[in-house]
């Protein structure tokens, strides 16, 4: 009779098992910060923003990707999750309250220090944060994978979110054409709500050249002609 042998080695003699490293996990944004971008969003801008018809989803999608091949036509052509000219984050803040935001904080200065928040409320509250953040409320989530994916922010082991160094440089083509409608000369007063150092950051990394675009000047290099025109 065959003994069943419990030792790697005595059933594969010639070869051992190995056991490497886990590959770090991506890194996941707090619920709380999720949170707080949902609230000013809301207060800001829900009852201005519109969500976008299928056909400007799907053109801000691939414009809006790091591509190195082309994408399959179900996803190229793949419309608005949500319902377009919907008021996604109108409402949102009202969901929000004090009370759930406090409870949000804590959990997450708990969670870093390794002390595990517990109760019902906890779960609900970081269940509603997932359900708002998801494609079919407001897609929040979505952007910031496809921020993080341009390389602009980084989500850090606690959660939050940080603006990369040099992420000026970097930012996609349709937010300098966005910037023509809220720089600091047609929008003095800042109807848009871009946060002041957002907007200074763009406007001292890029120069407008007219019937060009977008000419990018560094600090030691700022007029050469051969700045690239985007």
């Amino acid at each position: 009779k065959l003994k069943r042998s419990h030792s790697t080695t005595d059933t594969f003699p010639s070869k051992r098992l190995k056991i490497g490293k886990i590959s770090s996990k991506k890194e996941l944004p707090s619920s709380y910060f999720l949170a707080r971008i949902l609230e000013y969003v809301s207060q800001t801008f829900g009852h201005l923003f519109h969500e976008p018809s299928h056909a400007e989803y799907s053109w801000q999608q691939r414009h809006r990707s790091v591509l190195t091949k082309p994408l399959p036509k179900d996803v190229m052509f793949r419309g608005n999750p949500r319902n377009p000219g919907a008021l996604s984050f109108e409402n949102i803040r009202f969901l929000l309250d004090k009370e759930r935001m406090i409870r949000l904080q804590s959990a997450w200065e708990k969670s870093n220090a390794e002390i595990n928040p517990a109760g019902i409320e906890s779960w609900n509250d970081e269940w509603i944060i997932t359900y708002l953040s998801s494609n079919k409320i407001t897609g929040l989530s979505h952007e910031i994978d496809v921020m993080e994916n341009l390389d602009l922010i980084t989500v850090n082991p606690s959660g939050s979110i940080d603006l990369k160094p040099g992420w000026e440089k970097r930012v996609p083509q349709i937010i300098l054409i966005d910037m023509k409608e809220w720089g600091t000369e047609v929008d003095p007063h800042n109807l848009f709500c871009i946060h002041p150092s957002v907007k200074s950051a763009l406007e001292m990394a890029w120069e407008r050249v007219d019937d060009y675009g977008w000419r990018y000047a560094n600090e030691t290099d700022a007029i050469e002609e051969n700045n690239e025109v985007v």
